[in-house]
């Protein structure tokens, strides 16, 4: 943005904020007093009589406001204008259009010149509220002549355009993708990113992703992060695996494990997690990591799962438990998938009874082997060639726990 637009708009800022402490400190009691204080002169005492207005939703003020809008200087004819419209004049759009009709005279106004294209920005939302999209151009034309600045009050336009004027609605995504990757402004970012989620889900899910690992403001990284999580992802957990050594909060980091047990819970997300623990540079995160791995428990399926894709989660969670060293021996690994396929098998048929019987022998199996682990683990003994770590019993006995909840139970 040109220094030409910077100086003008932060001494606005300045002066509105400074206005507003004033109306605050101004009193302003009874409606009459009220409705009396929009002919002061005063900007302070006009603001706070505004204020009082649109809390007690005074629509006697009305005529008031449509009679002296124009009497005001352009701060304060917006000033009225939105007052109107939060009260419902049925003038508001007439007003609205007039409003950014004579704007481009403001230019002219001393001893502080207004910025005509900015102040017509400012009113398009209540046009818009009205379906009036005619100025939509006004938005785009905005954003391009102060470049690289971006102009919050056009940047919240675009999500409206998008949706609702077919000719601007690709040229406003682009916007907002390029607002959400490149902008200066952390919120400006977010706040893209967050119209983008809204509009379109999954469709931009690639700028998500680039949002959730290049963001340089850590907040915008989580919650890109975090709404991946929301749009359910196909690639979360590959996401999820790059991330976690390389993102740099590492609060975050702690939040990425825990999503990929306490969310994804398989054991791969499991082992990912193991083997990045010991790494992590952090000595709370690793000690809280720990904890949590600790703690873990697989996460209980989804209810709209059926039995059968159940039990063949448990049949393959048993093969790769074996492969991740969980379990040992190959033939206690054969013993435990035999009780799985004659269960499948009883399933198959309808036999749900016998299924169970040969779930609840796998599990007893499983519960045998670990207890002996454990055992011998105390007594400092080495581990026999069939054991169940840990990691293995909770796997396997939870898994088959979640199936057995889904199965009837012996009469």
């Amino acid at each position: 943005m040109k220094k030409k637009h910077i100086i003008p708009c932060l001494a606005m800022l300045a002066l509105l904020f400074a206005n507003i402490s004033l109306a605050q400190r101004i009193r302003l009691e009874g409606t009459d007093n009220i409705l009396a204080a929009l002919r002061s002169s005063k900007f302070d005492t006009l603001l706070a009589a505004l204020r009082k207005i649109e809390d007690k939703k005074i629509v006697g003020a009305i005529p008031i406001l449509e009679e002296r809008i124009w009497q005001q200087d352009p701060d304060m004819q917006e000033f009225f204008l939105r007052t109107l419209w939060k009260l419902g004049s049925p003038n508001t759009l007439a007003l609205a259009r007039a409003y950014i009709d004579t704007a481009n005279g403001f230019s002219s106004i001393r001893p502080m010149p207004r910025d005509p294209l900015r102040m017509k920005v400012l009113a398009i939302d209540i046009l818009f509220s009205y379906g009036d999209y005619a100025t939509a151009s006004l938005v785009f034309e905005l954003l391009e002549r102060d470049k690289p600045y971006v102009d919050p009050f056009a940047r919240n336009l675009l999500a409206s355009i998008a949706r609702s004027v077919p000719n601007f609605s690709e040229k406003a995504k682009n916007l907002l993708v390029e607002i959400s990757a490149k902008d200066s402004s952390p919120r400006n970012r977010s706040l893209s990113l967050n119209d983008l989620i809204s509009l379109y889900g999954l469709g931009v899910v690639e700028t998500v992703r680039y949002v959730a690992s290049k963001d340089s403001a850590p907040e915008n990284r989580y919650f890109a992060l975090h709404s991946l999580m929301r749009l359910n992802d196909p690639q979360l957990r590959p996401f999820l695996y790059e991330r976690l050594p390389l993102e740099p909060e590492w609060t975050y980091r702690i939040r990425i494990a825990d999503s990929l047990l306490d969310r994804l819970g398989s054991p791969e997300d499991y082992r990912v997690v193991q083997e990045y623990q010991p790494q992590e540079p952090n000595p709370t995160a690793r000690s809280r990591i720990r904890q949590e791995m600790r703690k873990f428990t697989p996460p209980v399926p989804s209810s709209a799962m059926p039995v059968p894709a159940l039990l063949d989660t448990v049949i393959s969670t048993n093969h790769q438990v074996f492969t991740y060293g969980w379990i040992g021996d190959k033939n206690f690994v054969n013993e435990l998938d035999n009780a799985l396929q004659n269960a499948r098998k009883h399933l198959t048929r309808g036999d749900s009874t016998n299924c169970r019987k040969e779930v609840e022998t796998f599990q007893e199996k499983v519960q045998k082997e670990y207890d002996r682990t454990v055992d011998r683990e105390k007594k400092n003994q080495p581990r026999d060639k069939r054991f169940v770590t840990v990691e293995g019993w909770k796997f396997l006995y939870y898994n088959a726990t979640y199936l057995l909840d889904r199965l009837p139970k012996k009469k």
